[in-house]
């Protein structure tokens, strides 16, 4: 567990010329914040200053600018208007800070909507300074864990920060379809690479540190993610075996032809169910030859790969500020529960208000429950943060499994149609078109207001489609 509190730069925001009225509860909060690191804005709670004057204009803007590409975080008091203050804030937009204001209701003033209006500030209504302190906890307890969490090793592989793109001709096609956006993680890599990249990014980084010199991962015999780790392992040096579930095929096609390609080594099973004992028993044949090697889990999905995901969702955070505005609901596919896991922890480290909806292509509610619970735990104890994931909030749907795991249904070969039909976006039609059709049955179905906009995320593995 990260049990040192990672120190903080923060910018302090009051009103100085604007009039300093509430220049006591400045000091007050700055002192608390002073347990946190260090307030580059101290002076804006001393009591005695009530303009600075003896500077140039130029140079107190452009020391303040210098402080605010500095701070890790920027919490401002707004109660007292102040042109200052709200220049403060924009830069700190612009400059992606993160942001937190506090703010005093009262009979006689009420807050500008360019602050309350503003989707990327974080604003807190409160009456005395020990609730503000309770807010800035909290607020903070979440930039730390941020911060942490960029510690973490991590091996680039290939751009991550994919596209957003809009789906109008999708919106006009299905009845009672929102505003509907994708992501596009189907743009990673060279062959269609697909999320998994992101959580290996942490798996390999993990295993180059460990000194580990093999790889053993898992899936069925069309497994992206078991392709995907033998493309990438191999840049980096590592040998790696695949265990395979399924009938060997006199001709391999898809994924299994590229595994086949790269070189290499791949156990058949027979069944799912036989691919962990395999992996377990390879690891300890090649520990008694002393070698080290390290098990992937089924789709990265443990508390190092899911860390992938907490990060793409403050690459989404980023991309909504681009935008403009917020999702209100995130429609993705899930299994091994490792995307979900990483977006539910990002989505409350980093502010991500959309109502994250994993679509499942076979595991149960409480499968992937457990999944979550079992990733989450020790990213929230290596990021140092307090925050926990109460299983009730995690939603999965699981009305689109259809047939099982790798067979396509009836509605996912429809949903498959019609994105490519209406998009020229290809899905395989064995899990990511789950998700879609999951998403194009909630819109029929009128779950949707036509005020929402909606984020498909897209995870790869058009592949499939070649087989």
């Amino acid at each position: 567990m990260n049990s040192e509190r990672t120190k903080l730069k923060i910018y302090f925001c009051g009103s100085i010329r604007g009039g300093r009225g509430d220049v006591l509860i400045y000091k007050d909060l700055i002192a608390h914040l002073g347990q946190f690191g260090t307030v580059l804005t101290e002076h804006v709670g001393n009591p005695e200053l009530t303009n600075e004057g003896h500077l140039p204009p130029s140079e107190i803007h452009d020391r303040d600018l210098a402080w605010l590409r500095e701070a890790d975080a920027v919490i401002a008091e707004v109660t007292t208007p102040s042109l200052g203050v709200g220049y403060e804030l924009g830069r700190a937009v612009t400059l992606g800070k993160p942001i937190l204001c506090l703010f005093r209701q009262g009979e006689d003033r009420s807050l500008s909507g360019m602050i309350s209006g503003s989707s990327f500030v974080e604003v807190f209504d409160y009456e005395r300074v020990e609730d503000a302190t309770r807010i800035i906890d909290d607020f903070l307890g979440r930039v730390s864990a941020f911060i942490a969490l960029e510690t973490i090793p991590r091996i680039s592989i290939a751009p991550l920060a994919t596209p957003v793109e809009r789906c109008e001709r999708l919106e006009s096609a299905i009845s009672g379809m929102p505003e509907l956006y994708i992501k596009r993680d189907d743009y990673i890599g060279p062959l269609v690479w697909g999320n998994k990249l992101r959580k290996l990014e942490y798996s390999l980084a993990e295993a180059r540190n460990q000194g580990v010199t093999t790889l053993i991962t898992c899936g069925g015999i069309q497994s992206n993610h078991a392709r995907i780790t033998a493309q990438s392992a191999i840049r980096f040096g590592f040998n790696v075996i695949l265990v395979l579930n399924g009938p060997r095929p006199l001709k391999p096609s898809g994924n299994l032809l590229i595994d086949q390609k790269v070189g290499v080594r791949i156990e058949y099973v027979g069944s799912s169910e036989e691919r962990t004992p395999r992996m377990e028993q390879i690891q300890a044949e090649l520990t008694g030859k002393g070698e080290k090697s390290m098990i992937i889990p089924l789709g990265a999905s443990d508390a190092t790969g899911s860390l992938g995901f907490v990060r793409a969702a403050k690459e989404l955070v980023l991309q909504e500020r681009e935008l403009g505005f917020h999702f209100d609901y995130l429609f993705h596919s899930t299994s091994s529960g490792g995307t979900q896991t990483g977006l539910e922890i990002g989505k409350r480290l980093f502010g991500l208000r959309a109502s994250i909806i994993g679509v499942s292509a076979d595991s149960s509610l409480e499968e992937i429950q457990a999944s979550i619970n079992r990733s989450s735990e020790p990213i929230f104890q290596r990021i140092g943060s307090s925050i926990r994931i109460n299983p009730d909030e995690i939603i999965v749907e699981t009305g689109f499994v259809g047939p099982g795991y790798g067979v396509p249904s009836a509605e996912s070969l429809e949903a498959e149609r019609i994105f490519a039909e209406t998009e020229g976006i290809l899905l395989d039609q064995t899990y990511t078109a789950k998700a879609a059709a999951g998403l194009i049955a909630y819109a029929r179905r009128g779950f949707f207001k036509p005020s929402d906009r909606v984020l498909f995320w897209h995870t790869g593995g058009t592949i499939a489609l070649f087989q």
